[in-house]
């Protein structure tokens, strides 16, 4: 088992005139249904999540689809 960090940072919604949380709160539970990630948390001061996942049962590829599946925009790269 190899357990990796990454960051994904959000860069807008992709509902431009929402504000409700809602895109947050799916990613977050789309994010927790990937077999592997062991925990999500959010730093909204600077617009990232954060998760800790198996290396050998997740990516970050599936960690940034759950996310932009749930409406929200994702940064070019992740930092």
């Amino acid at each position: 088992m190899s357990i990796e960090v990454t960051r994904i940072a959000v860069d807008g919604l992709s509902c431009h005139d929402c504000d409700c949380g809602a895109c947050l709160t799916a990613a977050v539970a789309a994010i927790k249904a990937i077999n592997g990630v062991m925990h999500v948390g959010i730093d909204r001061r600077r617009l990232t999540i954060l998760v800790r996942y198996d290396e050998s049962e997740a990516d970050t590829a599936a960690l940034r689809h759950a996310v932009m599946s749930s409406g929200l925009i994702v940064a070019p790269s992740d930092t």
